[in-house]
């Protein structure tokens, strides 16, 4: 399971907030931790801020699937700014990946060789 979606980053409760005011925001990834085998969250800062007013709730359901709308003034450099930088994540995630698996294989070989636990000649 591996998601990635744009979400607003707040740092208290929504009622607190004006509609004009700037919320930064983040993209979460959902991943699978390897060693518990348990769902986990992490948020990665884009350092891109939006009012909100002018985030689109249901940014996920339209075609375009942009998150900004069109009400603010630089909405379409911000959402090129964030396909962007959800392209330049979703790279580093798959080196990542790349990277586990080869230390998998690495250690499965060593322990292979250096695991051998019947000794070499005769017993006597």
């Amino acid at each position: 399971m591996k998601k990635l979606t744009f979400s607003l980053n707040y740092r208290k409760r929504k009622s607190e907030y004006k509609a004009d005011e700037l919320i930064e925001i983040c993209i979460r990834h959902y991943h699978l931790d390897p060693n518990t085998g348990r769902s986990k969250i992490k948020n990665i800062s884009t350092g891109i801020k939006c009012k909100i007013k002018d985030w689109d709730i249901d940014w996920h359901k339209r075609k375009d699937r942009l998150p900004i709308l069109k009400t603010d003034l630089k909405s379409k450099n911000k959402n090129r700014l964030l396909k962007k930088k959800l392209v330049e994540i979703k790279k580093e995630i798959s080196q990542e990946g790349k990277k586990n698996s080869l230390k998998k294989e690495l250690s499965k070989k060593s322990r292979s060789i250096l695991d051998s636990k019947i000794p070499s000649g005769s017993i006597e």
